[in-house]
């Protein structure tokens, strides 16, 4: 058909009533890219979903597209579109029919020629293609058109967006397109799926969490990518049940599992249990409730879990968002890079959801701007993990260095406080204490007998004033030296256990709460013990060179006593008895029975029960003192018929062999 005859069918069509839009008028030797076909258009809306062909071809019902968008959100039933395109070739062309929108369920495509249907294809993913290009990320229909006027009828039927958009391409340009498509598809699904393997061998290699609930995330993303840009189109063959599910409510169930591995990846990789332990269980919740959501696909309609997924879309990517840049404010570094990956997706997915709706144009920028988006974000994303990993490194060792001062510092602290201790309690004491006992727990407790020895300085208010103090520590300090002569920690032993100090005396007992050690005769023992605290007091009074030699009275008896610990206020080991008493009252003897005896050197006086306890070596040693024949009685102990003293001499001081 000629330009003129085609020209005549145009006016007597419009003569006629028959359009109420310009029929396509194909170019003669120009090429025909991305041609949308929707302002050459008439429409119909069929709210029921129950037209059919025959219906449509007999119907006068048809609206202009001219005052219309292509884009008619959530029309029930099915949309139908006729369309005149008129070949002024003498020959067939072949042009392709490319709808931009992969999640339309179904596309029925009808061309009539001269009142006879010449072609029926039926693409989408709720049904098995039929005459449809296969293996195209998008519904594609290979259209023959012949000479002269052809008319489309075409039904677009979807539980989503309907869309009337279908764009014309010459084959050649429109496979050139789709090559170039595939290749960016390629590529970008390709980033993805790299950096879920890398993230994938961080976790394996440092068996984190916040890793494994990235690589999930970026799975499920990867697969809501895979079907939103119709990647799967390319590489699976159409017709498939499970594909089906798949690419519709498989749809839903990946945008849900992404979002819930994303909340918790957050709750992760902010810290928020460490800096914000509230808001953390808030973030919990959130994660439970949304991976809870999976289930709504089982008992809601198709159109309401879609429109439910994209509501629950909204606030969790606000949520995100929004927990990056608090964190930013808080001054955590890594939040920089995930609150840039998330700016980008959301920026991208609400370039994609204008394009959708028909307020943005469909254009490379449009139609990749989520994938787009995505790519970056998991990249980005995938940064922020190795920089929250080294931030969590450096932020370990300083908390470590830290650690290791104030372990230190705690060390040294109790390193000194254990050498104070040693000064007033016992060694075997302090390893109790360290290994969990209380200090009531490390020394023995109740009653027992002992050798109690008494050491009293004589007149030691008459000694010079700035010698007197030196010299009594001193004596005191080598007294202590000999009374823990065989000390073990194992076997409680030692010579003596020191009682109390009074300043210029002091008391002690050998046999109780220490056993003598090797098993000695605790008489003997005290008796060697006393000889040598003379001559420390001796050898000390020489030292600090006193003018006039002072004088140490020193007893020893037997007796019983008996170890506590207050059960109130400081607690203190102390002893008290009848032992205690009678040393005291013996060493009194000086000023008592004794006191018409006139000493030059130290005293020491012992009561019978030790002389009877001695080796007749020691024993030859002492004086007896009768107490009856001389009218004395000895205080707490009047039964007492003697006691045995002995002189010891300055210029001879005496000692006891070992072996006695």
């Amino acid at each position: 058909m000629g330009s003129f005859q085609a020209a005549i069918v145009l006016l007597l069509a419009l003569m006629t009533g028959r359009l109420s839009a310009e029929p396509l008028l194909l170019p003669n030797g120009s090429e025909l890219a991305e041609y949308d076909i929707w302002s050459h258009s008439e429409f119909q809306v069929d709210s029921e979903g129950t037209w059919d062909l025959p219906t449509m071809l007999n119907s006068n019902s048809w609206q202009s597209t001219l005052d219309h968008s292509s884009s008619l959100p959530y029309v029930k039933g099915a949309l139908w579109i006729r369309t005149i395109i008129i070949n002024r070739s003498p020959e067939k062309i072949v042009l392709m029919l490319d709808h931009p929108y992969t999640l339309t369920d179904e596309i029925a495509v009808h061309v009539q020629h001269q009142g006879t249907i010449t072609q029926t294809m039926i693409a989408g993913d709720h049904v098995a293609s039929s005459g449809a290009v296969a293996h195209h990320r998008n519904p594609v229909f290979a259209l023959d058109l012949r000479p002269g006027e052809n008319t489309l009828y075409i039904k677009v039927k979807s539980l989503a967006l309907i869309s009337g958009k279908f764009d014309l391409w010459e084959p050649m340009p429109y496979f050139n397109k789709v090559n170039r498509e595939l290749v960016f598809v390629a590529v970008l699904l390709g980033g993805i799926l790299i950096l879920i393997c890398y993230n994938l061998f961080l976790y394996l290699s440092l068996n984190s969490k916040v890793y494994l609930h990235y690589v999930i995330y970026l799975l499920a993303f990867l697969s809501v990518q895979n079907i939103l840009s119709g990647a799967s189109r390319i590489f699976l063959v159409r017709g498939n049940e499970a594909l089906f599910l798949y690419w519709n409510e498989g749809l839903h169930v990946s945008v849900k599992v992404a979002w819930t591995f994303a909340l918790s990846f957050a709750v992760h990789f902010l810290n928020l249990p460490t800096f914000h332990p509230r808001l953390a269980r808030l973030m919990r919740f959130m994660t439970i409730f949304m991976a809870s959501t999976l289930v709504t696909g089982l008992f809601l309609p198709y159109r309401m879990d879609s429109a439910f997924t994209v509501a629950l879309t909204v606030p969790c990517s606000i949520t995100l968002l929004g927990l990056g840049i608090w964190s930013c404010l808080r001054g955590y570094r890594p939040a920089l890079y995930y609150t840039a990956g998330w700016a980008v997706l959301i920026l991208g997915s609400v370039v994609l959801a204008l394009k959708t709706v028909g307020l943005l144009p469909i254009n490379l920028v449009t139609t990749w701007a989520q994938l787009v988006g995505a790519t970056v974000e998991g990249l980005v994303l995938s940064l922020a993990v190795g920089a929250r990993y080294t931030y969590l490194q450096k932020r370990s060792a300083a908390e470590r260095e830290v650690f290791i001062k104030k372990l230190m510092e705690k060390e040294a602290s109790k390193a000194h406080s254990y050498s104070q201790l040693e000064k007033i309690i016992y060694p075997h004491q302090i390893e109790l204490i360290k290994s969990g006992s209380n200090l009531e727990q490390t020394m023995p407790t109740g009653a027992g007998e002992a050798c109690v020895i008494s050491f009293d300085t004589i007149g030691s208010s008459k000694l010079e004033h700035d010698k007197a103090r030196a010299f009594l520590n001193d004596t005191f300090a080598l007294c202590y030296r000999d009374m823990l002569a065989g000390y073990s920690q194992k076997k409680m032993e030692a010579s003596a256990y020191r009682l109390k100090e009074m300043g210029d005396g002091f008391f002690c007992t050998v046999g109780f709460p220490f056993h003598t050690p090797d098993g000695q005769n605790p008489a003997e023992l005290a008796l060697r013990l006393a000889l040598q605290f003379s001559k420390n007091f001796h050898a000390e009074a020489q030292r600090h060179g006193f003018a006039r030699m002072p004088q140490a009275s020193i007893a020893i008896a037997f007796g019983e006593v008996e170890a506590y610990y207050p059960s109130a206020g400081v607690v203190e080991y102390n002893m008290f008895g009848r032992g205690i008493v009678l040393a005291d009252r013996y060493e009194k003897l000086r000023k008592g029975a004794l006191r018409q005896l006139k000493f030059s050197g130290n005293l020491l006086v012992i009561d019978d029960r030790i002389f009877q306890m001695l080796s007749p070596t020691s024993q030859a040693l002492f004086q007896r003192f009768d107490v009856d024949s001389r009218h004395h009685t000895i205080r707490d102990d009047e039964q007492a018929h003697c006691f045995y003293f002995k002189e010891l001499p300055h210029d001879a001081p005496l000692s006891l062999p070992v072996s006695a």
